[in-house]
């Protein structure tokens, strides 16, 4: 989205209790994904903060339903 002057941002917090904190807009769950498991494996992430309820907090929890079901 850079390509339009918008800019996201996630948090990653890598402790006892692995937390990730928005998961992005519609369509950059990849990324995220990607990024996310630079640092750790999905199976550890124990929990999710979204801050608001809006797209750009929420959208990318497609990588965590799939990570889930498998």
């Amino acid at each position: 989205m850079q390509d339009h002057g918008i800019t996201f941002n996630q948090f990653l917090i890598d402790d006892e209790r692995p937390s990730i904190i928005h998961t992005g807009p519609v369509g950059m769950y990849e990324k995220i994904e990607e990024k996310v498991k630079e640092v750790i494996p999905l199976e550890k992430l124990t929990h999710v903060a979204l801050l608001h309820f809006e797209s750009d907090e929420w959208g990318g929890m497609e990588f965590l339903n799939v990570q889930r079901q498998d």
